[in-house]
């Protein structure tokens, strides 16, 4: 139940928030992380975590080593964290990679609203170049849209895109940017959740470009598309890189910040979203 002792997720407004963590190579202490982050903000009506927030970035479960300790790290952490969600009623937006039924690894996103899982997602546009690699090596790709309800009356749809689904960075995206916010945007999506995991070990001359490109493309397709939209980012461990090239925040329809984190900084930001 919740503690504060009020009903969530009932009307037009919610409170939002955007999370920036520190995502390690270990899914179970990555739960404990997500679970304590859970419980420092029972006042959110949604929560958005980064990718592979839970499992960590780009160890397993992955295409070439699926059955590996940390696959069974993650199926144990999400349990921890589903039972917090339970007990919190907190909509949460989750990263993790993630084994489904057909038996292939995914860069996924996992939804629950206050009742529970309500679907996951699973990333569509995996980084890859010209000559392959990547994340195409990685995790199968996924193939369609998710959409759900962020209030009790469903009515107030929204959506979620893992990183390049959303960026399409140029040099990761071969085949183009298929413009998946559009997609959205046309099925009734009033806010979409960016989950990323854009941290650069070696900072240089792509730093600044990159941070334009994202903080210029964040705001024109909320703009553009008249839809919020809540980016979360991974933070690097200190001395061990910058997540200077995407920001954590909220940007509301006008293309404005209404919130936004500082860089390289672990913490929640939040804003009460009327759509």
């Amino acid at each position: 139940m919740n503690p504060l002792g009020v009903s969530k997720i009932t009307g037009n407004s919610l409170l939002i928030g955007a999370c920036s963590m520190r995502v390690g190579r270990s899914a179970r202490m990555n739960s404990h992380t997500i679970v304590k982050i859970i419980e420092d903000n029972p006042e959110l009506d949604w929560l958005a975590f980064p990718e592979c927030a839970l499992s960590g970035y780009g160890v397993a479960p992955v295409l070439n080593n699926i059955n590996a300790p940390n696959t069974q790290e993650t199926i144990d952490g999400l349990k921890r964290v589903e039972m917090t969600q339970r007990e919190l009623e907190t909509g949460l937006v989750l990263g993790t990679s993630w084994v489904e039924k057909d038996g292939m690894p995914y860069n996924q996103a996992r939804i629950y609203d206050k009742f529970g899982f309500r679907g996951a997602y699973n990333k569509q546009l995996l980084t890859t170049t010209f000559k392959g690699g990547g994340e195409a090596n990685a995790w199968s790709k996924g193939w369609e849209n998710t959409m759900f309800f962020l209030d009790d009356m469903k009515t107030r749809r929204a959506g979620v895109l893992i990183c390049n689904d959303f960026f399409a960075h140029p040099f990761f995206t071969p085949k183009g940017d298929p413009y998946l916010m559009w997609q959205l945007a046309r099925d009734g999506v009033g806010l979409v959740f960016v989950i990323s995991n854009t941290i650069c070990r070696d900072p240089g001359d792509w730093d600044q470009i990159n941070r334009d490109w994202t903080d210029v493309k964040l705001r024109m397709f909320a703009r553009t598309t008249g839809m919020w939209i809540v980016a979360s980012n991974a933070c690097p461990e200190k001395g061990e890189g910058s997540n200077f090239t995407s920001p954590t925040g909220i940007v509301n329809p006008q293309g404005e910040w209404v919130a936004r984190l500082e860089d390289n900084t672990v913490g929640v930001v939040s804003h009460l979203v009327t759509l």
